[in-house]
């Protein structure tokens, strides 16, 4: 069951950076290596969210992408943030094997994942699930497509500040 948002006005720069340290921290074998680019080129943007809940979301995502890149010839993540208005969009990127054409219409659905459920890269098709009710509850969204650098692109769009909800 989703906790309540606790919603205030949070760095989302410095939300990705703690996310990466976070990821990186518990997936050492898979980080190692890893070429991480646009992270340190982030700049402070400030939104409107639930930080706890945010950070647990670009978790997800840069852990998913640390997977992926284990056994890849290049291990590059791109991770860029571009405001548009009254949203921001965040797009984190892999060039691992991408999602199979198999997953790619369920891959937000409880209990799907490209990843075996034993061994040490086991998954439990939970993680995308989570984030996408996190981004949800927040007024944002959050899509799965290709890579430029030819494996997975999610991207986590959110408005800038909560819109009131009028009842």
């Amino acid at each position: 069951r989703p906790r309540p948002l606790e919603l205030r006005v949070i760095d989302l720069a410095a939300t990705l950076k703690l996310a990466h340290s976070t990821a990186t921290s518990a997936l050492p074998m898979e980080a190692a290596g890893v070429q991480w680019q646009g992270l340190h080129a982030l700049v402070s943007m400030m939104i409107e969210a639930d930080q706890g809940q945010m950070l647990q979301v670009f978790v997800i995502l840069f852990e998913n992408a640390l997977h992926a890149l284990s056994g890849c010839e290049n291990h590059i993540c791109r991770v860029h943030i571009e405001k548009d208005g009254t949203d921001v969009t965040i797009a984190v990127e892999d060039s691992g094997p991408g999602i199979p054409d198999a997953l790619r219409d369920r891959i937000f659905e409880p209990f799907v994942t490209g990843r075996k459920r034993e061994g040490n890269r086991s998954g439990t098709g939970l993680g995308l699930a989570i984030a996408k009710g996190i981004v949800e509850r927040q007024q944002g969204m959050i899509s799965a497509g290709t890579s430029t650098l030819g494996g997975a692109s999610f991207v986590v769009r959110l408005p800038n500040m909560q819109r009131i909800v009028q009842g």
